[in-house]
């Protein structure tokens, strides 16, 4: 698109910025491009990500602060005022840079990212009993994952040590990036009865779903939501801001 096109496009969205004459003259073009009418419905769907972006930070910012969180009941009227002149701002100045700041902080890989949180392994295991542990563990740090899994699922499911078994070979599959084996291992981690490493598991199971596209099944949404909304739980917080990001308008120019 060139620069000419792209500021007539955003004085057309911009409420106030093209006098009628010129507004009737390009919507008469628009009824007789459907590329230009993509053009517009795409540039219309980055303001919209940037108006809440703006809105969003003033949120973050203010609310967060007891001192000043008073700003926060005036914060509907900056959202009506702020986007017009920042977003123009932002998009002339970067660009279609909000395609790429979208990809980079609101595709499934980044969320992941960001929300990925393995437990270092044991370093101390007690009996020789444990061996498989301990050599899955030894392969696990030097990033041999297929080694690491092949140890810890030639432990049974009824050892004591079942449960941290199917966890780290759960971030193996993870780390190695097929999700679709990591996923059941996750879950019989969160599932075993004596409780260890639960939290964790069934937050990587969340996690898994998600880096394999799964996202907008009833199984990934049950699962966000039951830790979303239990405050006890240790990944509550994670899970909150993972499900605010799921619904920003920014997914919608994410490119899987």
């Amino acid at each position: 698109m060139n620069t000419e096109l792209h500021h007539k496009i955003d004085r057309y969205l911009l409420r106030g910025q093209m006098p009628p004459a010129e507004r009737q003259s390009f919507e008469a073009e628009l009824a007789a491009d459907a590329a230009l009418r993509a053009a517009v419905e795409e540039h219309r769907q980055v303001l919209e990500a940037v108006d809440l972006l703006v809105y969003d930070h003033i949120v973050d910012v203010y609310v967060a602060q007891p001192e000043i969180a008073t700003v926060a009941k005036h914060i509907p009227l900056y959202r009506r005022l702020i986007p017009a002149a920042v977003a123009a701002s932002l998009l002339l100045f970067a660009g279609w840079g909000t395609q790429r700041y979208a990809q980079g902080n609101f595709s499934n890989a980044a969320l992941v990212a960001t929300a990925y949180q393995p437990l270092p392994p044991n370093a101390t295991l007690g009996t020789a009993g444990d061996h498989a542990l301990r050599e899955g563990f030894n392969a696990y740090k030097k990033k041999d994952y297929a080694a690491a899994i092949a140890f810890f699922k030639t432990i049974d499911a009824t050892d004591t040590h079942a449960a941290e078994a199917s966890l780290y070979a759960g971030y193996a599959y993870f780390e190695m990036k097929n999700y679709a084996q990591a996923t059941p291992l996750f879950a019989a981690a969160a599932q075993n009865k004596t409780g260890l490493f639960a939290e964790n598991a069934a937050w990587h199971e969340i996690l898994a779903l998600l880096a394999d596209g799964k996202s907008g099944t009833p199984d990934f949404q049950t699962k966000l939501a039951r830790i979303a909304g239990n405050p006890q739980h240790s990944f509550n917080g994670a899970a909150v801001a993972l499900v605010k990001k799921l619904k920003s308008p920014l997914r919608g120019i994410v490119q899987e």
